[in-house]
């Protein structure tokens, strides 16, 4: 049986208007300059990717899924 995916986001009509870094930056939200390091790697084997199922909330599982793994992998869990 095939699974059902749920979208429940719309695309941006006002693409141009969309927030971006320098937006963000004029604005007083991020600082002028940001020192990034030259490359991050988050994967792990060990961690599976959950299944949002017929739910609609792949946002939300990838935000919570990201943030576990990483707060786990701080804690040596």
């Amino acid at each position: 049986m095939a699974t059902e995916r749920i979208f429940n986001c719309v695309a941006s009509q006002d693409v141009h208007h969309d927030w971006n870094l320098a937006k963000a930056q004029a604005l007083g939200y991020l600082p002028k300059k940001i020192a990034l390091p030259k490359n991050v790697d988050l994967r792990r084997p060990w961690w599976n990717i959950g299944n949002q199922g017929a739910t609609g909330s792949c946002v939300g599982w990838a935000t919570a899924s990201a943030l576990l793994r990483y707060h786990f992998t701080k804690a040596k869990k």
